[in-house]
């Protein structure tokens, strides 16, 4: 239940009633007059008791306390009648036996006030823009069209609120002034007044340059610390805290040893550590950690999935993005972890991983709910042992690609099956490793540090998943003002399949064309037709075997 410093305490409310205000007027209260108060407030609990602490205390009595509770254990709860035989001269209050009555019946009519309850001809009604401004101050909400509500921890981290869960703690607000007077009819409207009076946010998570730690916001364009606050709107809190002096011997030998010492994948490795942790999209990359066996890939996956923090992942495999429902995971997550060869013999269909990857606005449908439109900032990490195969060959997939190579496999005897707990312990120190290598891509415009194992990596997927890539470059030439017959060039590319041990790659006819201008995108080239005595030509290529000694090796 939220904390409720908005009523007003027993403590609060204790003077304006009038038999107490004539106690606190006596210079020196009798012991008969000081226990009639303790009989009072003793039934109020702690906040009974410090009213009365407080009492003794301006008497310099507070050490009787007590001894006075002790002897008031026994004694009915004193009532008005017992007070004017103590010298109480005043009007009696009429409908209260006792000043604890009134007390009671004083601080729920406030309650009742501030929650916007009132009668109407004996009948208990709801004004719902009070209550809804009455709630704003008890609980930190905005309202983001299309997501609903929001709610500011003291984590410092905004999080979702479901409409089940904001009904529920608006009940239990109205049950705080009477059990039981919640109405079912009320509830429309005050969610809809709250959507009305809460703050409108047209987005969350504004400003790119900070991450959200345990111990507050770090400004990754200076490195400072500042404190955590709701201006940030952050939905999403790496659940670490930052030290500078955090070192990760453990984890940087775990990284030396995956990549045999190549420095060039570490580099690259730290630069998507830190990467995956922030809202930033301009890189527009996917990146794939790709190796057969016991290689180090799945550890490093989990690594990361701890650094960002569990609740800021998501696990949709690649196979599940294309499906109607397949976004819903994605708002307000920082990285997306896909495992395992999930798409088997299946062909990627990239529509949605161009749009997630490109940072694009995308549609997403939630089952039982209104679908909405946002901008993902969720990065997608791919963890296989098979590269995935595709029917999109474009530059616009390639150029999304970073492929990390995993190629050392260890041996069952070298393999430590307590590895990642070792390395979790230096949460800290990993979390300032990651952060040094996004200050690296920072400083470098947003440029991935060059890594020649992952350009190799991509070159040979790409002629792997394209053969008429590999076709182009091995068997045609670049010879300016010459020209080849298009009605070659498919039987050589099926002469050339078959030599190379392809020939269970046999696109119709269409489709090696469809291939052919990809292949000359891919390579930069301009793929263009020129009819000579009606025979179309494919000007600038010639054929291996035709080529002359001027031309040009692709």
């Amino acid at each position: 239940m939220v904390r409720n410093n908005v009523d007003p305490t027993y403590g609060d409310l204790y003077k304006e009633i009038e038999v107490f205000q004539w106690l606190e007027s006596q210079q020196n209260p009798s012991t008969d007059q000081t226990r009639a108060l303790i009989t009072n407030l003793a039934p109020l609990g702690e906040e009974g008791l410090d009213i009365a602490r407080a009492f003794l205390d301006k008497h310099g009595r507070a050490h009787q306390l007590d001894s006075l509770l002790e002897s008031c254990k026994k004694l009915p709860v004193a009532n008005y009648q017992t007070f004017a035989l103590l010298g109480f001269d005043g009007d009696l209050p009429k409908g209260y036996a006792n000043p604890l009555e009134e007390l009671k019946a004083l601080k729920k009519a406030r309650a009742m006030k501030l929650r916007g309850l009132y009668y109407h001809s004996d009948r208990l009604c709801l004004n719902a823009n009070t209550f809804a401004k009455y709630v704003l101050r008890r609980r930190t909400l905005v309202y983001v069209n299309g997501q609903g509500f929001f709610t500011y921890e003291p984590s410092g981290v905004w999080r979702p609120m479901e409409r089940l869960e904001l009904e529920k703690l608006c009940r239990d607000i109205l049950h705080e002034a009477e059990d039981g007077i919640w109405k079912k009819s009320w509830s429309s409207e005050y969610i809809s007044a709250l959507e009305l009076e809460a703050e409108l946010v047209e987005k969350m998570d504004k400003d790119l340059h900070f991450i959200n730690l345990r111990n507050g916001m770090i400004d990754l364009r200076t490195m400072d610390l500042e404190p955590h606050h709701p201006s940030y709107y952050s939905t999403v809190q790496v659940p670490v805290k930052y030290n500078p002096d955090a070192k990760c011997p453990q984890f940087k030998r775990f990284l030396e040893s995956v990549f045999d010492g190549d420095q060039e994948r570490i580099n690259l490795v730290q630069e998507i550590m830190g990467y995956v942790l922030t809202k930033e999209r301009r890189l527009q990359k996917a990146f794939i950690f790709y190796g057969v066996g016991a290689n180090g890939k799945s550890v490093l996956a989990e690594v990361i999935r701890h650094i960002a923090g569990p609740d800021n992942v998501s696990n949709v495999p690649l196979a599940k993005l294309t499906d109607r429902f397949g976004l819903d995971n994605l708002p307000g997550k920082t990285v997306n972890i896909s495992t395992e060869n999930e798409l088997g013999d299946k062909h990627l269909n990239t529509q949605n991983f161009k749009a997630i990857t490109g940072g694009d606005v995308v549609n997403v449908e939630q089952k039982y709910k209104d679908s909405f439109s946002c901008e993902l900032f969720c990065k997608l990490l791919i963890s296989v042992n098979q590269l995935p195969k595709t029917l999109d060959h474009s530059h616009g997939y390639y150029r999304r690609l970073v492929i990390v190579p995993f190629q050392k496999v260890f041996r069952e005897e070298e393999q430590d099956p307590n590895l990642l707990d070792k390395l979790l312990t230096e949460l800290e120190g990993i979390l300032v490793f990651a952060l040094e290598g996004y200050q690296r891509l920072y400083r470098n415009d947003y440029r991935l540090s060059p890594c020649q194992a992952s350009e190799k990596a991509l070159a040979a997927y790409k002629a792997e998943q394209n053969p008429v890539l590999l076709f182009v470059r091995e068997e045609l030439r670049f010879n300016p003002g010459s020209s080849a017959r298009q009605s070659e060039l498919y039987p050589a590319f099926q002469n050339w399949a078959r030599r190379n041990g392809c020939s269970d790659y046999n696109p119709s006819r269409q489709r090696f064309w469809h291939l052919f201008k990809a292949a000359c995108a891919e390579l930069g080239l301009k793929f263009s037709q020129k009819k000579v005595n009606g025979i179309v030509h494919i000007e600038n290529f010639e054929l291996l075997s035709n080529a002359g000694g001027q031309a040009e090796r692709l």
